[in-house]
């Protein structure tokens, strides 16, 4: 899955390209990955991405306005286009033509209507006549994007090394940050990450580059979210089980060794069916002890569907052991995800022999199910990070005030949507994206169009069991 990266200097020079390849052999994690970067009128910007049947420069060059005004990359993927452009398939929106398609109706329709772009991605738009770069990201921040200032210029990548290779760029460390993981679950709150001077960029944001100073705004709040009116459940759960076939569809689209990883939880479960049976082949990954029962439901669940099951066993052997495997990952993701978590990457090698479309879960207890329904306030949403009241992380009053804060900066939309914001975009990108160096990774829980029906229904819909177990998502076994 593509990367970007990026550096506008104060002072254009002739070192402008080399401070962008920096910035990507820090990001560089796997031997498999293609490099390519381009200059334009001062602006520098790198890109990483999985092997192209064609050369990456070509691949994934620019698209360019007439009159060669107007410049933009795109990292990522889309599956659905609204009114914006047209997506004809996953596959095409890595395409210099879809590119050209998505600038002409950006320019035409105004910035805002990204928000009609359903998909994970970052996207870099030079004004070559105004020197004003623009960047956005989906609505979920899919993909990870950092940014920095320093006295020589702009920085941002797809991850905090990367930004910290930019010319004045400090590496001191955020201690608030490192006390909010603390105290959150090991969640930094807002845009902060380790390093004092390096942000995270929140997802569904516009950042405005003018004379080297950001500015940033949201094109979509959860308050967007259209209100699902109350209708019989047989009705609500034929529904939901129409835009999940259709989010699934979507991001099947191209895959040649699709999978997944299976746990025993309803998330994964919710995608086997579905996908198995809208594909030929799929493999199912899960891991943990032999045994456990988390296995044992992957084992019966897989063979329930007649898929291909492979199981590996965490914490077995001692060359390497556990810790070590799970440490040598902490460079490539900025330390920002914490050691339980890092599990989810012991499996990379056997995804990447096995696998070239991951499509996975995690979050469809928050989205269709009732996982957040009782979070009403912001002593609730604290206390479902969850706060860990340790002597090293912040007090009671503090946390409570961090809480309402988080809760405020919603607007009119409920406190539970703190946690999707603050929480879930950490607890499931950062890993996620660390797999994307070797295969691409899609969500389907995370469909624009799933997520506002399920987000729009009313609380007691997704209260009630019947429509998380049984609204044709899940596998019964």
């Amino acid at each position: 899955m593509t990367l970007i990266c990026g550096w506008l200097p104060d002072e254009p020079n002739a070192l402008t390209n080399r401070v962008v390849k920096t910035m990507g052999r820090a990001l560089w994690v796997y031997p498999g990955q293609v490099w390519a970067c381009w200059s334009v009128s001062g602006l520098s910007v790198g890109l990483l991405e999985l092997p192209t049947a064609e050369p990456v420069e070509q691949a994934y060059a620019p698209a360019v306005s007439p009159g060669g005004r107007y410049y933009l990359w795109m990292a990522g993927e889309a599956y659905e286009g609204g009114s914006l452009v047209d997506v004809p398939s996953v596959e095409l929106t890595r395409t210099l033509a879809f590119r050209h398609a998505l600038l002409a109706g950006l320019l035409r329709y105004g910035i805002d209507t990204i928000a009609n772009l359903d998909g994970e991605y970052q996207i870099a738009l030079w004004d070559t006549q105004e020197q004003v770069l623009t960047l956005l990201n989906d609505r979920f921040g899919g993909l990870p994007l950092y940014w920095a200032r320093s006295r020589h210029g702009f920085a941002f990548a797809g991850g905090v090394r990367g930004v910290l290779m930019a010319p004045g760029v400090p590496a001191d460390p955020d201690r608030e940050a490192i006390r909010e993981a603390v105290t959150f679950g090991g969640f930094r709150l807002g845009d902060r990450t380790n390093v004092a001077a390096v942000k995270m960029i929140s997802g569904a944001s516009v950042i405005t580059v003018r004379k080297g100073l950001p500015s940033f705004r949201r094109y979509w709040n959860w308050a967007d979210i259209p209100s699902s009116p109350l209708r019989p459940m047989p009705q609500l759960i034929e529904e939901a089980h129409d835009l999940w076939r259709q989010a699934i569809h979507r991001r099947l689209t191209g895959a040649k060794r699709p999978g997944q990883t299976l746990s025993g939880g309803l998330d994964s479960r919710a995608i086997l069916p579905e996908a198995s049976r809208q594909t030929p082949c799929w493999t199912a990954i899960t891991y943990g002890l032999a045994g456990c029962d988390d296995a044992c439901f992957a084992q019966h669940a897989a063979e329930a569907m007649g898929v291909t099951w492979v199981f590996h066993p965490l914490y077995s052997g001692r060359d390497p052991d556990w810790l070590d495997r799970r440490t040598s990952y902490i460079q490539q993701t900025d330390g920002l995800i914490q050691l339980v978590d890092l599990m989810h990457l012991e499996t990379l090698p056997l995804q990447a022999e096995l696998l070239d479309v991951h499509l996975s879960g995690y979050i469809g207890d928050a989205v269709s199910g009732p996982t957040f329904n009782t979070v009403t306030s912001s002593e609730d949403v604290v206390i479902k990070m969850p706060y860990y009241g340790t002597q090293l992380g912040m007090d009671w009053e503090t946390t409570l005030a961090r809480g309402r804060e988080l809760v405020a900066s919603l607007g009119k939309a409920t406190a539970r949507f703190a946690l999707f914001e603050h929480k879930l975009q950490q607890s499931t990108n950062r890993w996620a994206a660390a797999w994307r160096p070797w295969l691409r990774v899609r969500k389907p829980f995370v469909d624009y169009a799933f997520f506002d029906f399920c987000q729009g229904l009313p609380t007691v819909v997704r209260g009630k069991q019947a429509f998380y177990r049984y609204s044709g998502l899940l596998l019964e076994i």
